[in-house]
């Protein structure tokens, strides 16, 4: 058996997706940004812990079986906390003489720009006939296709 199959009785694994990677970047990338928010502080944790769940369930289901919606719940479950808390964020971005709040706002809105759209674009172009999602590690489709996807 070569080293790219699979043993029997197992499938095998599909490629890492771009969109894939982005969404689970995001989650680190939030949980970063709320940590430097909260003065690298883990008690910031015990407010916004419950927030936190369904953006760490979701994309773990992501990592373990990817599923159109799992990209949705994964994008929506990131980006909702920022986008509940934009009062204040809008306020603590308005002053930058705060060092850890700034940049752990503008760390975490770079997670919501990133995992909202990766979600709700390959959750809403799988299923639609649109071109295979990136592959990571080549750059282009994950699934050899002869055909081109835009013609008809």
């Amino acid at each position: 058996m070569q080293s790219n199959e699979s043993t029997p009785g197992r499938k095998a694994r599909e490629p890492w997706t771009f969109n894939r990677l982005v969404v689970t970047i995001a989650l680190f990338e939030l949980i970063l940004g709320l940590l430097v928010t909260g003065g690298f502080s883990p008690a910031v944790f015990l407010f916004v812990g419950p927030f936190l769940i369904p953006g760490i369930v979701c994309t773990a289901l992501l990592v373990w079986k990817p599923n159109p919606w799992f990209y949705l719940a994964a994008g929506i479950s990131i980006s909702y906390l920022f986008i509940l808390f934009l009062p204040f964020i809008i306020g603590g971005l308005s002053n930058p003489a705060s060092p850890y709040e700034f940049a752990g706002y503008a760390i975490g809105l770079i997670s919501l720009f990133w995992a909202l759209p990766a979600g709700v674009t390959d959750s809403c172009g799988r299923g639609r006939g649109s071109p295979w999602p990136m592959s990571v590690r080549g750059g282009g489709p994950a699934k050899a296709s002869t055909r081109s996807p835009w013609s008809s």
